[in-house]
């Protein structure tokens, strides 16, 4: 195909058309229609150059075109024959000498196909790259707070009522060692099952009863073999600690009365804590207990454990619309519960011719899309200058959506 002249104008132009079979015979009698359409800009209509073709000589067809103005005009020839139909597209525009095959006979590209040469590419900065099958990795960052595990935690409650005579284990998280003094009680209860067991000496029934109460009542078997040897009462008893640990919360002060259960201070073994942390939408359905994590105190010095999810809690915040998870961290460096630390949590949530296509999208994370539907693994996509060749392809074909 040739246009003259070789540099198309704004008005007429001729091109002309010939014809050859694969036996490079002419091919008379065919029906040929050209175009040349400058697509709608703005509020600007699509413009249409029309050629009324016709044979001038065995497998020559001519007609004119006449572009209206200055632009691109891509030209499409359509030709109908005995032995089929063909469809040919060229790139032409006024002031830019010649024209370029984009189709050449090719079977029909899909609607918004364009072709941009080498050049432009690199003038307008486009990069392609494959699309590429690969795990999609969000990594969370998530406030969490520090708290004692519950598992560990000792509350001091006797199971009678008194008074607090004398308390040791005075300040919220101070540390005490197992069989450390805390407090001394005084309780009328106590006197009075001692000096039943006391009284009870010379029938072994009785003395069974009473020493059993007792037992009950959390009093260890030596304190009560202690109490016969010595064969008088203890007005007071001093409760010793259960475990290692620290003091939480304030303990009720001296002197203060207390029932029967009643907590007068808790221990709480710290070598084990609980972290628990939000988790926001859109990820509550994808943590799952199990996932390795990271806690992070804020420094300095920063700190580091690395541990994994223990429970994800079955509901949902209400006020915050936030869901919940838990973590257990052996704690060698002394955290603290309080602390407010950072849960980071990875996720394993991948020739010229540049054509539109629909995609399903997914998750994403700072760098990379999931693509769910639309394309195929090794397929070349553009990664750089998207903005550009959507436009173009979106004037050239009034694609209606992206």
């Amino acid at each position: 195909m040739v246009v003259e002249p070789e540099t198309p104008r704004v008005g007429p132009n001729r091109v002309t058309v010939w014809i050859r079979d694969r036996a490079d015979r002419p091919v008379t009698g065919a029906c040929l229609k050209a175009v040349a359409v400058m697509p709608a800009m703005g509020a600007m209509p699509t413009m249409y150059a029309p050629a009324q073709m016709r044979e001038t000589g065995p497998g020559r067809y001519e007609g004119e075109f006449r572009p209206s103005m200055a632009g691109e005009w891509p030209l499409t020839v359509e030709i109908a024959g005995p032995a089929g139909k063909a469809r040919l597209t060229f790139d032409l525009a006024t002031g830019r000498k010649g024209i370029r095959c984009s189709s050449c006979g090719t079977a029909v590209s899909p609607v918004g196909t364009i072709r941009v040469d080498p050049a432009r590419r690199q003038l307008i900065g486009i990069r392609s790259a494959p699309v590429k099958r690969r795990p999609l990795v969000v990594t969370l960052r998530l406030p969490g707070a520090v708290k004692p595990d519950p598992g560990r935690v000792v509350a001091i409650a006797p199971r009678f009522g008194g008074w607090i005579e004398t308390l040791v284990a005075d300040t919220a998280g101070q540390p005490v060692r197992r069989g450390q003094p805390l407090m001394t009680i005084y309780s009328p209860e106590l006197i009075s099952a001692q000096e039943e067991l006391l009284a009870a000496r010379g029938s072994a029934t009785l003395v069974a009863g009473v020493h059993s109460r007792l037992r009950r009542w959390g009093l260890p078997a030596d304190w009560v073999r202690s109490l016969l040897r010595r064969g008088r009462i203890q007005e007071t008893v001093r409760l010793q600690a259960p475990i290692d640990g620290v003091v939480l919360g304030e303990p009720l002060p001296a002197g203060s009365g207390f029932r029967a259960g009643q907590t007068l201070l808790q221990l709480a073994d710290l070598s084990r804590l609980w972290v628990e942390a939000a988790i926001y939408p859109p990820w509550l359905d994808q943590v799952r207990a199990g996932m390795a994590a990271e806690v992070v105190l804020p420094g300095p010095p920063q700190r580091r454990w690395k541990t994994r999810v223990d429970y994800v809690y079955p509901w949902v915040e209400e006020t915050s619309r936030s869901g919940r998870m838990r973590l257990v961290l052996e704690n060698p460096w002394g955290l603290l519960p309080g602390h407010y630390v950072t849960v980071r949590l990875r996720l394993d949530l991948g020739d010229g011719r540049l054509q539109p296509r629909r995609i399903e999208a997914g998750r994403r994370n700072r760098d990379w899309i999931e693509v769910r539907s639309g394309l195929a693994e090794g397929e070349m996509v553009v990664v750089s200058g998207v903005f550009l060749i959507a436009a173009e392809s979106k004037l050239k074909a009034g694609v209606a959506a992206w």
